[in-house]
């Protein structure tokens, strides 16, 4: 089992929560530090390898010292969560150019090499896991070019769920969830926001996260909406939009 992004957050959860089942996990991040932190725990929980590998999810250099690691331990991918992202505090006109071709890169460019590059590597029944946002279902304030990359993995990897050859494809929209995703999202001019938000603060926690996410992955949904009250405006885009508008538009995005 591969997990990118599986530092902190939604993707240490899903490592922590599917060690005790004793899978050989290859764990993906930059912070060496912290991959080796959740490998402990989760060589405690019962996993019977782990493979740590520092990479940022863009290095496509690294991507292929990635496969050829995998390769050479003659391991198979059963299942790939695609985790690793950025978000983003900015106002449309306060975004800088840079700053928003990285979070594509980030967010969209890289899960759509990784899952080509790593195809080959895959089991016959294997599973790939798409972490995407509520922001890919609709739009929502200060969050443009993140909301863009998010539709974008969305068009993209529900175009492929339709193909003949492709593996079996979860993508997962989580609401508000407990996470560093606020800390380290990107202002226009690409520092990073530092503070964790009230609404991501309240939101629901990573461990229950993991588990509904892995509860729909075992199932094999396609489609699988992760949160809480915040749930409702995505009821309001589909069912009575004005009222998403209205809501949207007034809503405290940094609250």
């Amino acid at each position: 089992m591969l997990i990118t992004g599986a530092s902190s957050g939604i993707g240490e959860a899903i490592a922590r929560e599917v060690a005790s089942a004793g899978p050989i996990l290859i764990l993906a991040a930059r912070r060496m530090s912290e991959l080796e932190r959740v490998a402990d725990e989760c060589l405690k929980l019962g996993a019977t390898d782990v493979l740590c590998f520092p990479m940022d999810v863009t290095d496509k250099e690294r991507v292929k010292v990635l496969i050829e690691e995998i390769q050479s331990r003659k391991w198979k991918i059963d299942v790939f969560f695609n985790n690793a992202g950025i978000s983003q505090r900015s106002e449309v006109l306060d975004a800088k150019d840079e700053v928003e071709r990285l979070i594509m890169e980030v967010n969209y460019f890289a899960p759509v090499y990784l899952s080509k590059a790593l195809y080959p590597l895959f089991s016959q029944d294997a599973r790939m896991v798409i972490i995407s946002s509520l922001s890919g279902l609709f739009g929502f304030p200060l969050r443009s070019t993140y909301a863009a990359s998010k539709h974008a993995v969305k068009g993209f990897f529900e175009s492929w769920q339709v193909e003949k050859a492709h593996p079996h494809i979860s993508l997962v929209f989580p609401g508000r969830i407990q996470s560093n995703i606020s800390m380290n999202a990107l202002h226009g001019d690409g520092i990073k926001h530092a503070v964790m938000d009230k609404a991501q603060e309240e939101g629901m926690s990573a461990r229950k996260c993991a588990r509904i996410i892995l509860k729909g992955v075992a199932k094999k949904k396609k489609k699988i909406v992760v949160g809480q009250k915040e749930l409702i405006l995505n009821w309001f885009y589909n069912y009575i939009p004005a009222l998403y508008y209205k809501i949207a538009s007034n809503i405290k995005a940094n609250g």
